[in-house]
């Protein structure tokens, strides 16, 4: 399986923003960049990808996951 997170750019940068204590050097330009350069899944990829819309508690994430399997 591939597990694919997903979250609207917004949500992104706020998450961005309210790091703190962390050495990683992400900014919205990376972000932006980033997004920028996500290549598509391939054909043979697509079956296995499991997306996860992370502005929704983990839990029900993961029961989803369980569902579709």
């Amino acid at each position: 399986q591939i597990l694919h997170c997903n979250a609207p750019a917004e949500v992104l940068q706020e998450r961005l923003q309210n790091r703190t204590g962390d050495i990683a050097d992400a900014t919205a330009d990376l972000l932006e960049a980033q997004q920028a350069a996500a290549e598509s899944f391939t054909e043979a990829e697509k079956p296995y990808v499991k997306t996860l819309d992370t502005t929704q508690p983990l839990e029900t994430q993961l029961k989803g996951l369980e569902a579709r399997s």
